[in-house]
């Protein structure tokens, strides 16, 4: 058996055409984060995908495709040794030969750590492959990150999405289970489910968020890492995530040994999300105990009471209601320390956003929002190369304001 990992199915589609008739891929399973390319089961839900946990050692061979853009992260570096650890002892570990970028990818050096030097070279879609040898299987634990979490608890992941409602019911007890205290902000407190916002959702419904929150934060961890690492502070940092879900960001940050983050508060409503991080704290409770905290919330609701080195908010503010959007971010910009950063990162209203066309923004409007504390820089949200503002469009793009110092 022989897997490909890729981006979406444009990329396998692009893949594909590329290797027809080569005989070197015979019927290889195609993972993506839109999911398993080719039939899915009854349930969508548990189709396979990228993050899909695979049996050891049993492909002969693994690509990464280059649409899969390998980071200078902890992340991706676990993802490489994912891959790594589905492949038998002796087999090929397939990889895009890593190339001088302006953007943060992983470098040759850390590939050889890994996986040793190379041991063969292929094109395969216009793009130069190395191929490892999948070294033996060892005992020694795997990279720290939040993919590894996301890979051994999705299961449990999946199911707690799809009745959010319950799952607070279940854990708003009295007392209240001790890892709740570990988790929450001074001062907070659990409201009772608003069934408004916790609606059930169907299996394919929580396979999608389970992706967007566990694959689609890559290039956010590598982006928000290095940023952190820029700043002209000399000290360990505290981060603010507007909206952070289950926290994914914040965590990786403070599990990186190589990142200047020591903790960080996410402020997020959904108070499930709160709950649905336990099996994290659980996994790396050493690190994140006391420096990985909750605030249940809505942004409006915030008072941003604590300085702040780096803030950050990616598809959250089109939530806050229009009437209250100027203090909030008033707020988050007063309380960011001299030399720190606000990076926003939202969509910009188009047709091909169905579920929140009505909320999203204007260009000029989020742009106008920003430009009330200076300029601000624009990055691409998928490449994270710099662009300039005039060729941004309707790009997704990070916009990031530095503070004077």
């Amino acid at each position: 058996m022989q897997i490909i990992f890729a981006k979406n199915a444009a990329a396998i589609a692009s893949f594909t055409r590329a290797i027809e008739g080569g005989g070197s891929f015979t019927k290889p399973r195609f993972l993506s984060q839109d999911g398993e390319q080719g039939p899915f089961p009854e349930n969508a839900g548990r189709a396979a995908h990228l993050l899909t946990p695979l049996p050891s050692r049993t492909a002969t061979a693994a690509i990464i495709h280059h649409s899969l853009l390998l980071f200078s992260s902890k992340w991706s570096r676990a993802l490489v040794e994912h891959v790594a650890d589905s492949v038998v002892e002796g087999g090929l570990v397939i990889l895009p030969e890593p190339r001088t970028s302006m953007i943060p990818l992983i470098g040759m050096e850390d590939l050889v750590e890994m996986l040793d030097s190379p041991v063969d070279s292929m094109e395969i879609d216009s793009r130069n492959y190395l191929c490892f040898a999948a070294p033996p299987r060892t005992t020694t634990p795997s990279t720290p990150s939040t993919l590894r979490w996301s890979i051994d608890y999705q299961d449990q992941l999946k199911s707690d999405e799809m009745d959010r409602a319950e799952l607070i019911r279940r854990f708003d007890t009295d007392p209240r289970p001790a890892f709740l205290d570990v988790l929450l902000a001074e001062g907070s407190r659990i409201q009772p489910p608003d069934p408004t916002l916790h609606a059930p959702v169907d299996a394919a419904r929580a396979g999608e968020l389970f992706t967007y929150f566990h694959a689609a934060v890559a290039p956010k961890i590598a982006f928000v890492r290095q940023l952190a690492n820029s700043l002209d502070i000399d000290r360990e940092l505290h981060h603010v995530d507007i909206g952070g879900g289950m926290g994914n960001l914040g965590a990786e940050l403070i599990i990186d040994d190589d990142c200047r983050v020591a903790t960080s508060l996410n402020v997020e409503f959904d108070a499930a999300r709160l709950i649905m991080g336990r099996s994290l704290l659980d996994m790396y409770e050493s690190r994140l105990a006391g420096n990985w905290v909750f605030q249940p919330a809505f942004a409006q609701d915030h008072g941003f009471h604590d300085r702040a080195d780096l803030i950050t908010s990616f598809s959250a503010l089109l939530y806050v209601p229009r009437s209250e959007l100027v203090a909030c971010l008033d707020r988050a910009w007063a309380s960011l320390n001299p030399g720190g950063m606000l990076v926003i990162y939202e969509h910009i209203k188009h047709p091909r956003f169905v579920r929140d066309h009505g909320w999203m923004f204007e260009k000029d409007e989020l742009e106008t929002l920003m430009r009330r504390f200076g300029d601000f820089s624009c990055i691409s949200g998928s490449s994270l190369a710099p662009m300039a503002n005039d060729a941004v469009a309707e790009k997704s793009v990070y916009r990031v304001l530095r503070k004077s110092s």
